[in-house]
């Protein structure tokens, strides 16, 4: 394994291990919120839900770029494909 890839390998891991820090994180966070709203004798509305929203498009974000598509390694193939139209086809 190459020097290229090892490091790749690492940066996979360490936005991996965030994420589900993260998940961990605003987990703990909502049920707090919850537990205080619920504490404080749940009055009318139901406001923790404002800040959940904004935890779940953070982690939307967040989980998208660490495991979606744009996060794969390039390969050889794209690299001579891209250059190979770049060229003109040549």
């Amino acid at each position: 394994m190459d020097d290229e890839t090892r490091e790749a390998a690492k940066r996979r891991i360490h936005k991996k291990r965030h994420f589900w820090g993260l998940v961990l994180s605003f987990s703990a966070l909502t049920i707090l919120m919850n537990v205080i709203w619920l504490v404080s004798g749940a009055p009318d509305g139901y406001w923790p839900l404002w800040p959940t929203i904004g935890f779940l498009i953070a982690l939307f974000f967040v989980g998208s770029s660490t495991f979606g598509p744009r996060n794969r390694p390039i390969t050889e193939e794209e690299i001579d494909r891209e250059a190979r139209r770049l060229s003109g086809g040549r």
